[in-house]
Parts: structure tokens; C-alpha cells; sequence
């Protein structure tokens, strides 16, 4: 039984449907309903010389299709039908009338004056403003302001999608110098044409400066017509495409930024270290320079006796005295504890210098190698010149941080071999001063050798013989570490400016580090706010085709909203014109010839 429910129900619906649609068409052709294409409303404006509106009138358009009645609304003053000579009804803000196929017209003239735009017109002679009636046959510096604004009291509709265009027609005769910025200026025989266009949703602040003759001015127009245009933007794909590439550009650029941020924390965590090194070596230097007066006094001491002894052996052996000699082995065994312990201070001084130098010179070739050209670091000022000027500073501190490590690593490498030399020196001289403390204890054995085995006047010219050489050796000796001492002092001396240099380095790549974290972040804001720039500039693309091409702008009555079909809407302002006034004319009567009769009767008459 279901299934039958359904095709009763259609067959029903569709027998109704046959009713009604003839009952429609009879209905409509019992009220003799004319069939309208559509409607089309053109206001007029007349406005006094100041913008001021005297009064609205419409022109009402219609195209029919098939004849009848047509029911229109506004509020009017009074209606005329501009097509026929056929009667208007007008019942409060209802129009109605008859029409046949084809176009109809009817004027009707409005209570109301507002229309979308408030206008605005003032007059300035030679600095002074001017009523526009005092102005005509004026001369002078003249200055028209031009301004239009919303009117609160209307649908903002009209505002928000129309475009303004005001056009004086202003006397080449009259007017010359003419200045209008924004305006376009074009020539009309014996006039000149003076157009400001006013977009959308856009208020007019324009003005014409002018020096006028006999002033009078035709009444400036402003017509209003919704805005709408075909606006070719097939080329924005390669627009699109290089904001693109701007996009990529500046990611490249803020991951460039990135290493160089993790390198300058490096770099600036090696400044760090290269300072406390530098500091290390400076104090080794200074113990070394401390202990040279030290060392030197010692060796000097060895030294003399060593050539006391010499001397003293080389005297002939019966005036050498033998109870002397038992001490003497005891003094050298002394000399060579000295030499011994000088020895032992050079290895422990050279070990702390060799580990201090050894963290220097590590530090400092960590520094990596000048590369930037001038014209590399011209580029990124131009880059922080765009991007944020407030990083200039920053930026100045970076390239001279950049500079000083250059400076530091270059000197370094030419004192180098002075720091080399250092170490080197002491390692060679540790063996020379071991080879005397091993000659010495020698000769100082042979020495107790002798005197025990009881030959020792036998063996008095040999050991001079070998002291005496000894002491030459020592001489030379000295003078060698006289001379390397007075090095390490002037070193030590010259390190602590080359101290106080690292010291800054380190101070400047800590503020080298922090400038290039900034930076990045800089450039990470950068990366972020860009990363969708191709999106935000098509979506702002649309936005502008959108505003300024009224593709979805579907036009309203601006008489009531009663009124459907409306494909038109437009505002046609003009104002009053500003003419020299008529000079009266006087009446010039004509005498009447005199005849021959006249003269004749005025003999008789005397008149």
C-alpha cells in the first residue's frame, strides 16, 4: 500500500501546479500588469555657487516589455510624465500609470534634498574669501576649494560604492596660471577642462589656484556613477613569483644569520678562552722575568768562583794550598747543586710557559681568517639600513670586533717566533747546564779520588787544566742566559700591553656575539612576518580587485526600497553658474522723419 501513496501524492501535486500557473497568468493579465526589463534613476542636484542643495528632481526610466500598469514608489512633490500626455497618480509615496511597449519617462521632483555627499565649495580673491555673488567681473589671485564628505542622513550604500568625478569648465580668456594637483587638465577650444575624480568610500580636499580676469565661471558639475572597471592583472604571476624568491632570499639570508650566530658563539667562547690563556702565559712570563735576577746572580756567583778556582789551580803547585783542596770538592758539589737547581727552575718555568703558549696559540689559530671584502660589508650596512637602522651601532661594534680579531691574529703570528724562541731557549739550555753540573761532580770525585789515593800534586795540572776550561765554557754560558734573561724581561714587559689587547678582544667579541643574536632574531622576525608575503599580496590583490571593480555592487533605489529591478543609479550635481551681471538696456526711441508737409504746416503754425 506504501508504495502506491507516492505517485498519488505527485500526480496531485502536479494537477495543482497546472491550476495555479494559469490562475497566476490570469491574475496578472486581469490587473493589466505591464512587464518591466528594468529601471533606471537619474537624480539632479541643483546646488547654489557654495554647494548648498536648492533642490532634487528624477528622472524615472523604465523598459517595458508588455504594456500595463507600472506601480513605482518615491516621495515626491509633484510628478510629470515626460513620455505622454497621460496622467500620473501619485497616493502618498505611490506612483502608478499606464504605459505601452517600449520606453517610458517621468520626472518627479523630491521633497527630501539630502543627497549621498555633502559638498562644499568656497571662493578666495587675493587672500581673502569671497561670496561667490560679490565675485563676478572680480580679478585677481583666485583659489577654489573643492570638498565633498558622507552624509550621515543617506544610505551608505551610495558613498561606499560610487565614484565622484567634479569637472570645471573655466575660460581660457579669464583664467590663466591654472594649478590643480591631482586633477586632469585638458583643453575644450576655448575653455579648459578641470576633472577631479573622488573613488569610493573617499572624501574630495581639492583645490584650483588661478589668476582671473573679469571673473564668471560656468556652474561645476559633479556627476556620481557607481565605480566599476576591467582591471588587467595577468602579470601579477610573476610578481607573485619574485615575492617568491624574496621570500626564499630572506630564509637563506636568516639561516646564513643563524651560522653566523653559532659561529660567533664559538668564536666568541674562544675569545674567552684565548684571554684566559693570554692571561696564564702573561703570568708565567712575569714569574720567569721575576726569577731572571735570581738565576742570573746564581750563575754569576758560579761563575766567579768558577774562575776563582781556575785561577787558583793554576798557580805552581807549592803555593797552592792543600788544606784548601778538601774543600773544594765540597764547593763544586755546592756549584753543581746550584746549576742543578737552576736547571730545575728553567724545566718548571718552561713547563707552566709551554702550557700557557700551547692554550694561546690554540685560542688565537681558532680565529678564522679575514675573508669579508669592504664591498661585502658595505652590503650588510645596506641590508641593516633597510631592515632596522636601530642595529647600526651594533653592527659598528661587530665590524670592529671583526677588525680587531683580524689585527690580533696577525700580530700573533708576527711575534710568534719570539714566543717559540722562548721555549726553545730553555730546553737548550738545560742540557748546557746539565753537561757543567755532570763536570763538575766529575771533578769533584776525581778530586777525593786524588786525595785518598794521595797523587793528588800529580793531578794538580790536569784538573786545572779542566777547570780553567770549565770557567771559559761558564762565561759564555752566562753571558747567554744574561742576555736571554734580559729577553724574557723585555717580553714580559711588552706582554702585558698585548695583554690588555686580548682582554678587549674578548670584551668585543662578547658584544660581537650578542649584536649577531639580535640580529638573527631580527632576521628570524623577518623570515616569520615574509613567510607568507606571496599569500598576504594575492589575498590583498583580491581585496583591491574587489573594492575598486564593483563586480558584487548590485544597485538599490535611492527613491524607497519599495522598488525592485533597478539596473541604474545616478547623481547629476550642478551648480549655480557665476555670470557678470545683464546690463539694462536703454530705449532708444525713433524719430519719425520730417516731410515736406510738415515743414510746410510749421511756417502757418509756428510750431
Amino acid at each position: 500500500m506504501k508504495r502506491k501513496v507516492l505517485p498519488v501524492a505527485t500526480a496531485l501535486l502536479l494537477s495543482s501546479l497546472l491550476w495555479i500557473v494559469p490562475m497566476v497568468s490570469s491574475y496578472a493579465q486581469a490587473q493589466n500588469i505591464a512587464e518591466i526589463q528594468g529601471k533606471d534613476e537619474v537624480f539632479y542636484g541643483n546646488l547654489d555657487a557654495n554647494g548648498a542643495v536648492n533642490s532634487i528632481y528624477a528622472v524615472n526610466q523604465f523598459n517595458v516589455v508588455n504594456g500595463g500598469t507600472v506601480t513605482d514608489y518615491g516621495t515626491y512633490a509633484s510628478v510629470l510624465n515626460l513620455t505622454t500626455t497621460d496622467s500620473i497618480t501619485q497616493t502618498n509615496d505611490t506612483i502608478t500609470f499606464d504605459v505601452d511597449k517600449g520606453p517610458f519617462y517621468y520626472q518627479g521632483n523630491l521633497t527630501d534634498t539630502n543627497l549621498p555627499w555633502i559638498v562644499a565649495l568656497t571662493y578666495t580673491l587675493d587672500g581673502e574669501e569671497v561670496v561667490p555673488s560679490e565675485l563676478a567681473g572680480k580679478s585677481g589671485d583666485l583659489v577654489i576649494h573643492l570638498t565633498t564628505r558622507q552624509n550621515p542622513e543617506v544610505n551608505p550604500v551610495f558613498y561606499e560604492n560610487y565614484m565622484l568625478q567634479a569637472a570645471f569648465s573655466l575660460g581660457n580668456d579669464i583664467f590663466s596660471d591654472i594649478q590643480a594637483d591631482g586633477a586632469t587638465i585638458a583643453s575644450a577650444g576655448q575653455t579648459l577642462s578641470v576633472n577631479f575624480t573622488i573613488m569610493p568610500n573617499q572624501d574630495a580636499d581639492a583645490t584650483i589656484t588661478a589668476k582671473v580676469t573679469n571673473f564668471q565661471m560656468d556652474g561645476v558639475q559633479i556627476s556620481g556613477l557607481p565605480f566599476s572597471t576591467n582591471i588587467d592583472l595577468s602579470g601579477t604571476e610573476d610578481m607573485i613569483e619574485e615575492f617568491s624568491q624574496l621570500t626564499d632570499a630572506i630564509k637563506e639570508l636568516n639561516n646564513g644569520v643563524k651560522e653566523l650566530d653559532q659561529g660567533a658563539i664559538s668564536l666568541s667562547d674562544n675569545a674567552t678562552k684565548l684571554a684566559a690563556g693570554s692571561s696564564e702565559l702573561q703570568d708565567a712570563l712575569t714569574q720567569l722575568s721575576g726569577n731572571s735576577n735570581r738565576i742570573t746572580n746564581g750563575s754569576g756567583q758560579i761563575k766567579s768562583a768558577l774562575s776563582q778556582i781556575a785561577s787558583s789551580l793554576s798557580s805552581p803547585s807549592s803555593s797552592i794550598d792543600m788544606a784548601s783542596i778538601g774543600t773544594l770538592t765540597q764547593t763544586l758539589n755546592q756549584m753543581a747543586d746550584g746549576l742543578q737547581g737552576i736547571s730545575g727552575g728553567l724545566k718548571k718555568l718552561n713547563t707552566g710557559f709551554q702550557a700557557a703558549y700551547q692554550a694561546l696559540d690554540q685560542a688565537i689559530m681558532s680565529i678564522p681568517d679575514p675573508t669579508l671584502s669592504q664591498e661585502q660589508i658595505n652590503e650588510l650596512y645596506a641590508l641593516v639600513a633597510v631592515e632596522d637602522p636601530s642595529q647600526n651601532s651594533t653592527l659598528d661594534a661587530l665590524v670592529k670586533a671583526y677588525s680587531s680579531a683580524a689585527t690580533v691574529k696577525g700580530t700573533y703570528q708576527n711575534v710568534k717566533p719570539g714566543f717559540d724562541a722562548v721555549g726553545t731557549t730553555i730546553t737548550n739550555l738545560s742540557p748546557s747546564l746539565g753537561q757543567m753540573e755532570g763536570g763538575l761532580r766529575e771533578i769533584a770525585t776525581q778530586i777525593d779520588t786524588a786525595l785518598s789515593s794521595g797523587d793528588l800534586s800529580s793531578q794538580i795540572g790536569q784538573l786545572a787544566t779542566g777547570l780553567s776550561q770549565l770557567s771559559d765554557n761558564y762565561v759564555t754560558f752566562h753571558n747567554g742566559l744574561v742576555s736571554y734573561m734580559g729577553g724574557v724581561k723585555q717580553l714580559s714587559k711588552g706582554y702585558i700591553d698585548f695583554q690588555n689587547g686580548m682582554s678587549q678582544y674578548s670584551d668585543g667579541m662578547q658584544t660581537f656575539q650578542n649584536g649577531i643574536s639580535k640580529l638573527h632574531d631580527g632576521t628570524t622576525e623577518l623570515q616569520d612576518s615574509t613567510d607568507d608575503l606571496p599569500t598576504q599580496i594575492q589575498d590583498k590583490i583580491d581585496t583591491m580587485m574587489a573594492e575598486y571593480t564593483g563586480k558584487d555592487f548590485k544597485p538599490v533605489s535611492f527613491l524607497s526600497d519599495k522598488n525592485n529591478n533597478v539596473r541604474l543609479v545616478q547623481f547629476v550635481m550642478k551648480t549655480v553658474d557665476i555670470l557678470l551681471p545683464e546690463q539694462e538696456e536703454v530705449a532708444v526711441v525713433d524719430q519719425p522723419k520730417e516731410t515736406f508737409w510738415d515743414r510746410l504746416l510749421q511756417l502757418f503754425t509756428g510750431k
